[in-house]
């Protein structure tokens, strides 16, 4: 028995010691982040307790990075995100800016804890610590914030990574909204030097072209201008709003629940279930407001939300799955679910969100709870319906039902298992059939085709050998001019001018069909060339110079081996391209002219000396042209193939003279220069 009580001791003691423990844990977490931690014990509290249909608080903040969230083409997000507003105490110019905030729409019931949002010190700022108080206002019919306050919030703002720091505080009172409200910043340092930015999101105006469910930034920014309040579109700019990343902290508690729309259901049919969560304070719907739901943002951004927050997925607001069941994980508010098992089967909901997080720790809050299904052996009947499902304006089709004994048809209303329509338009036919207390269902859409309505899509113009693409929609087949019976078509053409083309579209097995033409203007290419005065020339280190380029027309883009302006520097030995391209502004055609250059060595092993001054290049030549320099006196010139035929001979009295072998074969040739004195040199050439 001793023992026994020396156990029951020692399980005590060690159980006061684990819960001290955690506390101590607790403590430390709110030394470390105070402003958060209350975020951190409701999560601690909510990963412990995850019991079905449990009542349990939780804190839903306001999701910080909204500020990323903005039209895209007005600016791509970076990271960290510095797109910001300096405030100063006070504000220089004639402005005269005092407070910034932004309008919070609710419609609800919410508890407000406290006050927060995104700063940044300047490091310009002289004091350690920037004083800034945080303002919560109720609004007036213009939606303007009434002064005084409902309260405020005084903190400090340290020196902040570039990223900017959270924050804030809690109210010694929490304070309950009941409808729309605004929080504000404000520079509170009686220093003017000290300077802070106010993280901002360059909000999507109503005339964006961005869709309306993505207006993040719904333009609900606030500023005080020389002791006015107005909303700040058009402040700086038509079309600019700023939204400020400055949020409230606000609670409320729920119970997640799930009612069943089908009790008992037979197997192999479909059960419904009712998210039926409710709210001790506030409706649901809370939980789908993008000003407080990470969620809501994750799923209308997709992709961009998880590059900025580096997810692989984004969570879903709620969460279903199915015991019994092949249907999978459904993730819409209420679920339908086919249940291919028998017995008592289970489905359950996690209703879930993100709450705003604080050094990158994204956090999940749940709330889950399930309810029971009774899936009876019995069989529901499995339905097909046969017959026609396509048919002209004016028809008629015969539908008939399979698979079970008996059958109810609702629209035309029989009991007889085939039934003849002829709808006008598209319609749905549905037919039940019955085996005890379980019913199968089927459903067959009726498609009504008439004289098609025959639309092309694509451009109207194009440049001479640019493809472009046609789409031809409103019918099921298609005949064209060219010979092509496929929706869409390539077109192309080597002229210019307007080429009409004829698409005819029919339905299938309908009578009548619809004529389109669709006229293309095929631009001519610009006449463009580029020319050199001498395209084979010496290293600059033997004597070569610089060459320009000429293009036409005028005002095109030079490219490739030339500068910007179209000069060739020759300081190496070989072939180099230069490119000038030019483009119609009025038809947006170009067309790119080239030109080899041809540098060589114009002195040493290529080039022999029969005088001081004597010059022969280029070895080798690509257009059989070669040139001779510095010539003294009267020269013979003669050229000799390989096996030593002679294929061309002149003599020249200047001092300069061109080899003109353009229409000799490519080969290696030897050239003897022979002057008056009778002394010649032998030079072997390649063409």
């Amino acid at each position: 028995m001793k023992k026994l009580h020396l156990l029951l001791v020692l399980c005590l003691f060690i159980s006061i010691c684990i819960n001290a423990q955690e506390n101590i844990l607790k403590i430390n977490t709110a030394q470390i982040n105070p402003v958060r931690s209350s975020e951190y014990l409701g999560i601690t509290k909510n990963l412990n307790n995850k019991i079905a249909t449990a009542s349990i608080n939780d804190t839903l903040h306001y999701f910080y990075n909204k500020h990323y969230y903005r039209n895209i083409a007005n600016g791509t997000p970076t990271s960290p995100n510095t797109q910001f507003y300096t405030l100063s105490a006070p504000y220089p110019g004639a402005l005269s800016i005092s407070h910034c905030g932004s309008i919070f729409l609710n419609s609800s019931s919410l508890t407000v804890n406290g006050l927060e949002g995104i700063v940044y010190k300047n490091t310009s700022a002289p004091s350690q610590n920037v004083p800034v108080k945080l303002y919560l206002c109720n609004l007036n019919a213009l939606n303007l914030p009434i002064f005084p306050p409902l309260d405020s919030i005084t903190t400090n703002v340290p020196n902040t990574p570039n990223g900017g720091i959270w924050v804030g505080g809690n109210f010694t009172t929490p304070i309950v909204m009941n409808g729309k409200f605004a929080v504000l910043f404000k520079n509170a340092s009686t220093n003017p030097l000290d300077t802070i930015r106010l993280f901002i999101n360059n909000a999507s105006t109503p005339t964006s072209t961005v869709p309306i469910a993505q207006r993040y930034g719904e333009g609900l920014g606030l500023m005080r201008i020389t002791g006015n309040f107005q909303i700040t579109t058009n402040t700086f700019g038509t079309g600019t709003d700023y939204e400020y990343i400055v949020a409230p902290r606000v609670s409320f508690a729920y119970t997640s629940s799930v009612t069943v729309l089908t009790p008992s259901i037979c197997i192999n049919s479909n059960g419904s279930f009712s998210n039926t969560t409710s709210n001790v304070t506030i409706p649901m719907n809370i939980l789908e407001n993008r000003q407080f739901n990470f969620n809501k943002f994750a799923k209308v951004w997709g992709a961009l939300s998880n590059s900025i927050l580096a997810q692989t997925q984004p969570d879903s607001i709620y969460n279903w799955t199915f015991s019994g069941s092949n249907t999978g994980s459904l993730t819409t508010k209420n679920a339908t679910a086919f249940f291919n098992i028998q017995g008592i089967q289970q489905a359950s909901l996690t209703v879930k969100y993100k709450v705003s997080a604080n050094a990158g720790f994204y956090f999940s809050t749940n709330d889950v709870s399930s309810a029971n299904i009774f899936v009876t052996a019995t069989l529901s009947p499995s339905l097909t319906i046969s017959g026609t499902n396509t048919i002209c304006a004016g028809g008629t089709t015969t539908l008939t039902a399979s698979g079970n004994p008996t059958f109810t048809w609702t629209i035309p209303s029989s009991n007889l298992p085939t039934i003849i329509v002829s709808p006008t338009v598209n319609t749905i036919y549905a037919v039940s059939g019955v085996n005890g207390a379980c019913v199968g269902t089927q459903t067959i859409l009726v498609s009504v085709f008439g004289i098609p309505i025959v639309s092309v899509s694509g451009a109207s113009a194009a440049c001479v050998g640019n493809t472009i693409t046609l789409t031809a929609a409103g019918a099921s087949s298609y005949s064209w001019s060219t010979s092509a019976n496929t929706a869409s078509i390539a077109i192309t053409s080597s002229i210019s001018g307007v080429q009409s083309l004829t698409v005819v579209g029919q339905n299938a097995n309908c009578p009548g069909s619809s004529f389109y033409v669709q006229n293309i203007n095929f631009n001519s290419l610009p006449n463009v060339s580029l020319t050199v005065t001498n395209a084979t020339m010496c290293t600059k280190a033997t004597n070569g110079a610089t060459v320009a380029l000429i293009g036409t027309p005028p005002g095109g883009v030079f490219s490739g081996n030339v500068t910007s302006l179209g000069v060739f520097n020759p300081l190496t030995v070989g072939i180099f391209t230069a490119n000038y391209s030019y483009t119609n502004s009025i038809t947006g055609c170009s067309k790119l002219a080239t030109q080899q250059l041809v540098v060589t060595n114009c002195t040493n092993l290529n080039n022999q000396i029969l005088n001081s001054n004597l010059l022969i290049y280029p070895i080798p030549s690509i257009d059989g042209m070669v040139y001779l320099e510095n010539l003294d006196g009267r020269n013979t010139l003669e050229v000799f193939s390989l096996i030593g035929d002679l294929v061309y001979k002149q003599i020249t009295n200047s001092q300069t003279e061109t080899l003109n072998l353009l229409n000799y074969p490519s080969g290696y040739y030897f050239v003897k220069i022979t002057d008056s004195n009778g002394k010649s040199k032998a030079i072997k050439i390649i063409k």
